[in-house]
C-alpha cells in the first residue's frame, strides 16, 4: 500500500506536468490543449464533488496555497485558459477552455485572491475577456 507522502508526490508530479504543458500551450497542438482542458475539468469536477463545493459557495474565499491543487486553482492557470479562449487558433480548443473555466465554483478557484485579485478586480478581468 502506498503512503500518503508517495501519493502526494505522484499527484504533485501529475499536476506539474499538466500545468507546465498548459503554460507552454502556444507551442502545443490543438489536440494537446484540448486534452489538457479535459484533464483539468475532471480534476476540478472531482474536487468540487468530493468537497461539496457548489455555486452557493460562489463568494467563499478559500486559500489554496497549501493545497496540492494550488497549480490548478491559480491565476496563471486561469489566465492561460482565458488566453486560449480569446486568442486560440482552433475553435474547439476555445470551447474547451471556456468549458474548463465554467467548472470553477467560487472566485478562489480562479486564483488566490489578494489585493490585486480581489473579487471585483477578478470579475473585471474575466469580463474583459468575454
Amino acid at each position: 500500500m502506498l503512503s500518503q507522502e508517495t501519493i502526494r508526490g505522484y499527484l504533485d508530479q501529475i499536476f506539474e506536468i499538466i500545468t507546465c504543458k498548459l503554460y507552454k500551450y502556444k507551442s502545443s497542438t490543438p489536440k494537446i490543449i484540448w486534452n489538457l482542458c479535459v484533464a483539468i475539468q475532471k480534476i476540478i469536477d472531482t474536487y468540487n464533488a468530493l468537497y461539496s463545493v457548489t455555486g452557493e459557495d460562489a463568494h467563499n474565499i478559500i486559500n489554496y496555497e497549501e493545497s496540492y491543487l494550488l497549480k490548478i486553482f491559480c491565476f496563471k492557470t486561469t489566465d492561460c485558459f482565458l488566453d486560449v479562449f480569446m486568442n486560440g487558433q482552433n475553435y474547439k480548443t476555445k470551447i474547451h477552455a471556456c468549458q474548463t473555466l465554467l467548472k470553477y465554483r467560487n472566485l478562489s478557484q480562479f486564483g488566490f485572491l489578494d489585493e490585486d485579485r480581489n473579487p471585483q478586480n477578478l470579475l473585471k478581468t474575466l469580463w474583459m475577456h468575454i
